[in-house]
């Protein structure tokens, strides 16, 4: 049987604005169980990034006790041919509407809001399943996710960052495009892909120290987050106040690579489910 490799990140999930009258807890869960924003388990709207013009929308959701199982579908609008063993190529029998997809798959965990997630370069970064639910509930909340550290203190919002150490690699490929496109480093103060593009650098690496008692300027906490998430990220390091030594956001992460035993050589639905399931298992033990 081939052996096949599952890369899980995890993140918290947070929803804010709104309703006060329902719990940020009860909100999440809804957008992933009410059963008037699906059919035949697909999301009704699709959500549509303003920096790609690029569609998803999440598919195969399936509540199971407290968990919620099914993955976020990029739509690829290209038209990629088939390769014959003999090298010969063939176009995809595709109707004019047709679009193929990428999909992430996940599991959320209602209580703790944790977002367990397949990393798949080639479909969406996790910022899309914000977009996504943002879409979903009508923009009446915004969801954002917050990637687990180890060192929760990293990221207390809270807590005044007093710097950030940071080196990024410029994307080279079609997918690091892809995934940095996804990002929108507007809310930032600062967008190092341009800023390396620009240049024409391969690397970028930036010290942003604080310069008064309130610290740096609250698109810092946004910058580290996204960019803890990155594949291009090559070194993260935040200081906040209280912390006798800055966090190394990248060796702090929860992130675990799970190998599979596959019937076929692309993995099926179920068995990338029970990877992220093994993935939680490593992560609930770590944490014991």
């Amino acid at each position: 049987m081939p052996q096949k490799h599952l890369r899980a990140h995890f993140f918290t999930l947070s929803a804010f604005g709104g309703d006060g009258n329902v719990s940020e807890v009860d909100y999440l869960w809804g957008l992933f169980t009410n059963p008037d924003l699906y059919v035949n388990r697909v999301s009704k709207v699709q959500a549509t990034s303003n920096h790609t013009n690029r569609s998803c929308e999440l598919r195969e959701v399936q509540q199971v006790g407290n968990v919620v199982r099914g993955c976020l579908a990029l739509l690829r609008d290209d038209r990629p041919s088939v390769r014959r063993v003999d090298g010969t190529e063939i176009p995809l029998p595709l109707d004019a509407d047709d679009a193929l997809l990428e999909k992430n798959y996940f599991l959320y965990y209602r209580d703790a809001k944790l977002l367990v997630w397949q990393f798949n370069l080639a479909a969406n970064h996790v910022a899309s399943m914000g977009l996504m639910l943002s879409t979903l509930g009508g923009m009446n909340r915004v969801v954002s996710y917050t990637h687990c550290i180890k060192d929760a203190f990293a990221l207390d919002p809270n807590l005044t960052i007093e710097y950030v150490d940071v080196k990024i690699a410029a994307p080279k490929t079609k997918a690091e495009r892809d995934e940095v496109a996804q990002l929108d480093p507007t809310d930032w103060g600062l967008n190092p892909f341009k800023t390396m593009t620009d240049t024409g650098s391969s690397s970028l690496e930036i010290v942003m120290r604080n310069g008064s008692l309130v610290g740096l300027v609250p698109a810092v906490r946004r910058f580290a987050t996204d960019l803890t998430g990155v594949s291009l990220t090559r070194k993260l390091k935040v200081k906040v106040d209280g912390a006798a030594e800055p966090v190394d956001m990248l060796a702090q992460r929860f992130t675990y690579r799970v190998s599979m035993q596959c019937a076929d050589n692309t993995p099926s639905a179920d068995e990338l489910l029970q990877a992220l399931q093994q993935a939680k298992d490593l992560y609930d033990d770590e944490q014991a």
